[in-house]
């Protein structure tokens, strides 16, 4: 049983079972018990309290005005907005039908009447919310609610609205990479039009059971999403996905526009619910993942702003390891250094975890990365020459990494990134930048659990790729039965909480953000008495850029900035941190 279960929220809302957690926060079932309803709480995940005077507290009130303000059959209701521990919970209707992706799951593609319905509605609420100047910014199947015959569009997380002031960081890609339309990714903001895009996205998957950009990793699918075409689908939904999914903006179908394409094919409503499912024919062939673009002619005689937005553009297809030949060029040339990309772009990309409290993490209030490895990356690029506006952060898990840094989709990781032999054989490291320890996060009643040994016949769950995961693996003492594997450390800890697992094993620095949020659950326990230390991922045998760095990194801790840093982001773990040597590795 979770701590707050049974907790009265301005005694009126009763917390009786979570639904569910994620970056956006825990959505919890609740009772109304002054109008006796059941209904859903939003409980936003925050570091700490936020004063009502703080941007984080304005824009969290922000997404419920943003939300309430809209009222439409399709679109999930508002009731209330409360606050408790100085901060907003938001009270929504409780919806009991599953998402659209759990019933695909579930059953397999959709008959082709049943996504006809579907769209015709979701059209008609995005149609509405583009009228009153919002963007919902991340349309996809699990957004998706259906109830009986209605179908929601839900969590407005990450909304904008058009014309207010920006909520996302510069060159963040927010959103679900196989949904984010192709002028998102070249770093243009997001508009109605985008939002059709991921609804052309969403009906795809509806009617096939796939994505059309589905690929081997995030490079792969954005690449595609970039300049490849997905195959056709046969029947009424395919000049509606076809129109839905044009990459240029300006010629992609409105809302109204594909409703008028809908309109002959004179469905019967059917009741949207699984048990009456039927399979269509399989999914079209995915598209092949090799295809080369073709490069685009040199542009001249364009004035300074549109010069500059070319070259972004330029940038962000060579991030994501799809460039044309220039950037085969600086890839292939012997001894090239991520210094000389960096200066010829005028960006540097900089890989990052989003999912670890106080180290590096995405903030669905503040729409950016916050946390002790965005404060160093931060502090790296500024002395490297580039402001905050030229920084681009990605996520990037620990499977991740050393492919970011082989095929220059990123500059350097800054991520809870251990310096191991193992990885100095593929990667070059400047650093270290933090010390910490091999810790392991259980329940409350498992306080007196530490150490390897006494983890023998326990669960333990740990992100896949880690160096945990290499420690667990080969220390023997758990067997690889009982190892649960994941990719985000927040799944770990929901897992711990669930009682799937009996511990979380991980870093100390990276365990002690979600002890602190989580201190009445959870404990902070040791593992092992070694020393882990976090570099800074570089390009194997990129000296140039691994000097400057550590370079930049001396500067930062015989100066102080370093020790702000870690007392701002970390300071409020208690820990007291081991000042990092730097080393030539």
């Amino acid at each position: 049983m979770h701590d707050r279960e049974g907790r009265l929220l301005a005694g009126r809302y009763r917390l009786r079972a979570r639904l569910g957690s994620g970056g956006m926060g825990t959505v919890w079932r609740a009772t109304d018990e002054f109008l006796e309803r059941e209904v859903a709480v939003k409980e936003v995940t925050l570091l700490g309290t936020v004063e009502e005077s703080t941007p984080a507290f304005q824009r969290t009130l922000r997404e419920a005005r943003t939300s309430a303000r809209l009222r439409h059959p399709n679109i999930v209701t508002v009731h209330d907005v409360v606050l408790e521990d100085g901060r907003p919970w938001i009270v929504m209707e409780l919806i009991e039908g599953p998402s659209l992706a759990e019933v695909v799951e579930r059953v397999g593609p959709l008959p082709e009447h049943r996504v006809v319905e579907i769209a015709r509605q979701l059209l008609d609420a995005l149609a509405d919310i583009h009228e009153q100047g919002v963007l919902h910014r991340d349309v996809k199947p699990a957004n998706v609610l259906l109830d009986g015959d209605r179908v929601v569009l839900t969590d407005f997380g990450i909304a904008a609205v058009e014309g207010g002031t920006a909520l996302t960081a510069t060159n963040q890609l927010i959103g679900s990479p196989q949904y984010l339309a192709p002028e998102r990714i070249n770093g243009e903001g997001a508009r109605a039009a985008s939002d059709l895009w991921a609804l052309g996205v969403t009906l795809y998957f509806s009617v096939t059971g796939t994505t059309p950009f589905q690929r081997d990793d995030m490079q792969g699918v954005l690449a595609a999403v970039l300049s490849q075409e997905p195959q056709p689908v046969p029947g009424a939904l395919g000049p509606v996905i076809a129109g839905l999914l044009r990459k240029e903006p300006a010629t992609r179908l409105t809302a109204t526009e594909a409703v008028t394409l809908l309109s002959p094919s004179r469905q019967p409503t059917r009741r949207i619910t699984p048990d009456t499912a039927t399979r269509p024919a399989p999914p079209p062939t995915p598209q092949p993942t090799t295809t080369q673009p073709t490069p685009r002619p040199a542009q001249h005689g364009m004035p300074p702003r549109e010069r500059r937005q070319v070259a972004i553009t330029l940038t962000v297809v060579a991030v994501l390891g799809i460039a044309a030949i220039l950037w085969v060029a600086w890839q292939q040339r012997a001894g090239s250094s991520a210094l000389d990309r960096m200066a010829v772009r005028d960006t540097v990309t900089i890989g990052v975890r989003d999912d670890q409290p106080g180290l590096g993490r995405w903030d669905s209030v503040s729409q950016s990365y916050e946390g002790f490895d965005i404060e160093i990356a931060e502090l790296i690029a500024a002395g490297l020459g580039f402001d905050e506006d030229r920084i681009t952060f990605t996520a990037v898990g620990p499977a991740e990494r050393e492919n970011a840094l082989a095929t220059g989709a990123v500059d350097m990781v800054i991520g809870s990134y251990p310096i191991t032999e193992e990885s100095k054989q593929r990667v070059s490291f400047a650093g270290p930048y933090l010390i910490s320890a091999p810790s392991m996060l259980v329940r409350e009643e498992h306080d007196q659990v530490g150490g390897p040994a006494s983890m023998r016949g326990h669960d333990v769950c740990t992100v896949t790729g880690s160096s945990s995961h290499h420690a667990l693996s080969n220390g023997g003492e758990v067997e690889e039965s009982d190892i649960l594997l994941v990719q985000t450390w927040q799944e770990c800890v929901d897992a711990l909480a669930d009682k799937r697992v009996d511990a979380v094993v991980s870093d100390e620095a990276v365990l002690a953000g979600y002890a602190s949020i989580n201190a009445s659950e959870f404990n902070l326990s040791v593992y092992s008495t070694a020393s882990v230390e976090y570099g800074i991922g570089l390009a194997h045998h990129d000296k140039p850029l691994r000097d400057k760095v550590n370079e930049i990194l001396n500067e930062a801790l015989d100066g102080g900035a370093w020790r702000e840093a870690y007392d701002r982001t970390l300071g409020y773990s208690g820990l007291e941190p081991a000042v990092p040597t730097v080393k030539p590795y």
